[in-house]
């Protein structure tokens, strides 16, 4: 019994330095005095997170605790830091440079409403009514027709710059990722 004490006690002498070595980190340090300096909850990640294996946690001072994200991955909330695969901006591009008028673009990034908008036009507006125009030989049918068309390329063109300049996010908010 008297041996078995004396290992535990000497395992303790040896590995009680090592806990505080690392219970005293300055990066440990710098999350207590801000927490209670500034009343600020402790910062999402520490120096030795992978951030959901799609980045790094920033040991930069003016960042810390902060993960920085690898090209292509985003923060969507607080629980899933570095989670979120941004769709590409140029696959978006392309839809509604070449497919726009059918609402590919929206459909891509998951703005499911502007697409069927865009659709609607396109097919109701452009194709039925232009069609039934020129059947029945109606000019209100045919002006409303040539209405459709032009805001419809209109909608196509604004869309087009806008997924070109990068200022249209997906259906969570989140940016494209940039080419």
């Amino acid at each position: 019994m008297n041996s078995t004490l004396s290992y535990i006690l000497i395992v303790i002498a040896l590995f009680y330095p090592i806990y505080q070595l690392k219970a005293e980190t300055p990066f440990n340090r710098l999350l207590a005095v801000s927490e209670t300096t500034t009343g600020v909850s402790p910062p999402v990640c520490t120096p030795w997170d992978t951030c959901n294996d799609h980045g790094r946690c920033s040991i930069n001072p003016a960042k810390l605790g902060e993960c920085v994200c690898d090209n292509g991955y985003t923060t969507q909330d607080s629980n899933s830091q570095c989670g979120y695969k941004q769709k590409p901006q140029v696959g978006a591009f392309l839809l509604e440079l070449f497919l726009g008028g059918f609402g590919a673009g929206y459909f891509y990034v998951g703005l499911i409403g502007l697409g069927v908008g865009q659709l609607i036009l396109t097919v109701v507006g452009t194709c039925i009514i232009g069609s039934l125009a020129k059947t029945c030989e109606n000019p209100i049918l045919g002006a409303l027709a040539g209405l459709c068309s032009v805001a419809g390329f209109g909608w196509w063109l604004y869309a087009v710059i806008m997924f070109g300049l990068n200022n249209i996010s997906d259906s969570n908010g989140i940016n494209l990722k940039s080419w």
